[in-house]
């Protein structure tokens, strides 16, 4: 027997879920391909752990073998805070009361519950972005969205201000959710706005030049002065704030867990030069920049 759409929907609304799509699982081949171009470019910088589980990333029957279905969740995180001085440093908005993370999983197995409840012959596995998953292609798979030049998945509702969770599950659908057109057209807002030239063509960054990738990802003693950050200690943002759609959609967030950590916003340049470390542990423990250490951030700081 396969599993109801409209029974995973009104798991949808019981839980709070703002989007909900289903994919039948399958072996991303396009995806492979341009993920190994990427590669091949070195436009993953050092992050030399994209590399590892390179098939898994787009089977998930590597991950979970029984996959027969795809189910892809996303979560609304927008919050229009105003920086109240044009001098003050930057923390992206995904930088959340909670850890994201943590805020999906719960989601993530509560709906798999729902759906064992109903059908205790369902298995399955719970996946977000640490996973090797490529959770962006099934999102589209999915039809929450579409890729836009920038490589994020945007959607009709929300833009891009959203968190992408997944289940893998063991079970077909009566029927899948269908892919959304691409809608960003002639529009190249994105692109023009990335003060380092970071977003290339065929809708890819490359990390190499990113704001994201030199204030969260990479563990240098110095930035290269070529690099501007823009004020960005954490995060960026600037391509999204740009997005026509972001900005037709700014329904702030409803779920209490994604507000802004307001700790962490509208400081200044002084603020985050004198933090002490164990203040800083203090405001981002809980949050998704509890990864980055005290001397990496002022690092980020000073080179501002």
């Amino acid at each position: 027997m396969s599993f109801l759409l409209s029974k995973l929907q009104s798991f949808q609304r019981e839980l709070n879920i703002d989007l909900i799509g289903v994919a039948k699982a399958e072996h991303l081949i396009k995806d492979e391909i341009i993920f190994k171009d990427w590669l091949d470019n070195n436009y993953y910088a050092d992050m030399n752990w994209i590399k590892n589980n390179f098939d898994k990333r787009t089977n998930p029957k590597l991950l979970f073998p029984n996959t027969k279905s795809v189910i892809v969740i996303g979560m609304n995180y927008f919050n229009n805070i105003q920086q109240e001085k044009t001098d003050n440093l930057l923390v992206s908005k995904y930088v959340t009361k909670i850890d994201y993370h943590k805020f999906l999983k719960q989601k993530l197995f509560l709906l798999l519950k729902k759906m064992q409840q109903s059908d205790d012959s369902i298995e399955g596995k719970v996946c977000v972005d640490t996973a090797p998953i490529f959770e962006k292609a099934w999102g589209i798979k999915a039809g929450l969205g579409w890729r836009g030049k920038n490589s994020l998945l945007i959607t009709e509702e929300y833009g891009s201000w959203i968190f992408l969770g997944v289940l893998l599950v063991n079970v077909e659908f009566d029927k899948y959710s269908k892919e959304k057109a691409n809608k960003c057209g002639d529009c190249n807002l994105c692109i023009e706005s990335c003060p380092t030239n970071a977003i290339l063509n065929g809708n890819q960054i490359d990390a190499r030049k990113c704001i994201s990738y030199w204030t969260v990802e990479n563990n240098d003693e110095k930035i290269p002065q070529n690099i501007k950050l823009n004020n960005w200690i954490y995060g960026c943002d600037i391509c999204q704030n740009i997005c026509p759609y972001n900005i037709k959609n700014e329904k702030t967030s409803v779920h209490l867990e994604l507000e802004l950590n307001v700790e962490l916003y509208n400081k200044s340049k002084k603020h985050w030069k004198h933090i002490s470390e164990s203040e800083y542990k203090k405001i981002k423990k809980k949050t998704a920049m509890k990864r980055r250490k005290y001397l990496l951030l002022l690092r980020s700081v000073n080179h501002c």
